[in-house]
């Protein structure tokens, strides 16, 4: 019935790439947002700390006792890089929903020229 089934199953399976890179993204982008939130509101917490507070440092399942200015420029600096994350994994997001309107448009493109030619 469809005279280009190779190439039809090929932009299927194309748009099912994109859609899961686009799921995979989604995820990351959700953990990265989490992990920010938190490390906000740790910050604001830390910063209505008298500076003579005894703070903790997580260390793998571990805390270790340290300045409260050391604690504060670690979870600063792991909110720097979760920002730069968060910047690249929203233009891979950009760049996924893109690829799947090309996709579809593709594969409605194939759909309505064998409608024709039907």
């Amino acid at each position: 019935a469809i005279p280009n089934k190779e190439e039809f199953m090929e932009l299927q399976q194309t748009l099912m790439q994109h859609n899961k890179a686009k799921h995979q993204t989604d995820g990351r982008i959700q953990l990265n947002e989490r992990a920010k939130r938190r490390d906000e509101l740790t910050l604001k917490e830390l910063k209505s700390l008298p500076s003579s507070s005894r703070t903790y440092a997580s260390v793998g399942r571990m805390f270790v006792l340290a300045p409260k200015q050391e604690v504060f420029k670690s979870i600063d600096a792991r909110l720097g890089r979760i920002s730069k994350e968060l910047d690249v994994l929203y233009q891979q997001k950009d760049f996924n929903d893109k690829k799947i309107k090309e996709t579809e448009d593709a594969v409605k493109e194939m759909m309505i020229m064998n409608a024709v030619k039907g």
